[in-house]
């Protein structure tokens, strides 16, 4: 008998319980008692108000968090000290350079980014944005019908640059961008590469003012220009042009929780019953290094400081509403938000939302000790809700909400939307594409629960649960 689904069932009746909660999104802004709009369309105060904070949408400009400027750097995913858990992050990116919403694990030298059996995945995302800038990650994609792997750029104002990795084409990578979270299926190309999921390969995006390129092991394989963007009848480019956060991601698009048309784009419902989800017990990621190196910021913008990218402005989300400033970005608490950034701070109550959390995996990445197997879920210590390795309920409420949505890929990819409304989701429009691209332990393990451990986790989580429920509605 496993935690997991028991813990998941009592997630979907968390999301009950707060169906009351402010949403937002396609022209729905945030109350002034919730004033930032998640990334899923959600509202609240705290970690919500930070990353990808939706500025469109929340109550005004300054409700979401600035963001760290951008930080030329080597990450290398030999372990994940550097990677925080969101529900205790309040934005000091001078101590952690990613957070996770999901589970991670250690795996042979490198990071593993899980989704279990009937569970919501995982994303990490960068503590500093990018404007303009070529960013890297060399991993490998999960795979099977329905499961989706991604690696993107996401901005507050829903500009987006995407590789995503469906499961069940384990031999394409498809490249996409959004500008203002505006649908175009046009912009989607594919490529062909070698195995995705049993070979690492390195994918970059290179963007500068001027034009994007996707690179998959050093090679060009798609070019974007900004000029072939240009939409006559608006008289803007439709072109990726504010900062964003970098995002990996592995989410199940075969959901029953999703639309049809991303089931469909996903390959199919996913199977529950795929031999990993028995051992080890769950599908992965495999990452092994991102690299980011920062460009100069673009020849007209308005520079007052060098620490944050602040969005002057909830309407005219274009290169000229983002300014650099000095403006603060570290939260005082979970209650605080961009314009009272100190709210709170004086609260240990509110220092974390330990107590608002769900174990999501079931499990931490133990002692890691030497071993030649994947760490195997029934052998990671199942956690309390107090643990590090949990999710918070208001969060997979919120993936829960818009993956059953029509904005289809929002669980972890963002602007992305059901492909089944048209037939020409890979054409493509102003691009450049290549043809094909060339190819190119330890484990996690302690003791297993006792059956009153067991039991004693499951009453904690579900007390925490319910309690969370309330609290948040």
């Amino acid at each position: 008998m496993r935690l997991l689904p028991l813990v998941s069932l009592a997630a979907l009746v968390g999301r009950v319980l707060c169906d009351s909660a402010p949403s937002c999104g396609n022209g729905k802004n945030c109350p002034e008692d919730s004033p930032c709009c998640s990334q899923y369309g959600e509202c609240g105060t705290g970690l919500y108000c930070l990353g990808a904070c939706d500025v469109a949408h929340s109550f005004n400009s300054s409700a979401c968090v600035p963001l760290p400027v951008c930080n030329s750097k080597e990450y290398q995913f030999t372990s994940s000290d550097m990677i925080a858990d969101q529900t205790k992050y309040l934005g000091d990116n001078s101590k952690y350079g990613w957070t996770t919403n999901g589970q991670v694990l250690d795996y042979g030298g490198n990071v593993l980014l899980t989704m279990a059996n009937q569970s919501y995945g995982t994303v990490i995302s960068s503590t500093s944005a990018v404007w303009y800038g070529k960013v890297s990650a060399t991993l490998k994609t999960s795979h099977g019908d329905g499961v989706v792997s991604a690696f993107i750029i996401m901005s507050p104002s829903k500009d987006e640059i995407d590789y995503e990795f469906v499961g069940s084409n384990v031999g394409q990578a498809q490249t996409n961008f959004y500008y203002e979270g505006i649908l175009n299926y046009t912009n989607g190309a594919s490529i062909s590469l070698s195995s995705t999921n049993e070979s690492f390969h390195t994918y970059e995006f290179d963007w500068s003012e001027d034009r994007i390129q996707w690179l998959i092991d050093g090679q060009v394989a798609r070019t974007l220009n900004k000029a072939d963007t240009y939409n006559s009848t608006t008289g803007q480019y439709m072109y990726p042009q504010t900062p964003g956060i970098v995002q990996l991601s592995l989410w199940p698009g075969g959901s029953e929780l999703n639309g049809q048309g991303t089931v469909d784009w996903a390959g199919g419902p996913i199977d529950w019953n795929m031999p990993e989800f028995s051992d080890p017990g769950y599908l992965f990621v495999t990452l092994k290094d991102i690299s980011v190196e920062c460009y100069d910021p673009p020849s007209g913008a308005t520079v007052s400081g060098n620490s944050s990218y602040v969005f002057t402005s909830n309407s005219n989300l274009t290169e000229s509403s983002v300014q650099i400033t000095d403006d603060k970005h570290i939260l005082g608490s979970f209650a605080a938000v961009g314009y009272d950034l100190d709210k709170g701070k004086d609260d240990k109550n509110l220092q974390t939302v330990s107590a608002v959390t769900v174990s999501q995996l079931g499990g931490n990445d133990g002692d890691r000790s030497a071993s030649g197997s994947v760490p195997v879920a029934s052998q990671v210590k199942q956690t309390s809700t107090s643990d590090s390795s949990t999710k918070s309920l208001v969060n997979v409420s919120n993936v829960a909400s818009s993956t059953s949505s029509s904005k289809a890929k929002a669980s972890t990819t963002g602007a992305s939307s059901d492909p089944s409304d048209t037939a020409a989701a890979a054409s493509t429009a102003g691009t450049t594409t290549t043809g094909s691209v060339a190819s190119s332990g330890t484990t996690a393990t302690s003791d297993s629960l006792s059956k009153m451990e067991y039991l004693s986790t499951v009453m904690i989580s579900l007390i925490g649960i319910f309690t969370a429920g309330y609290a948040f509605c």
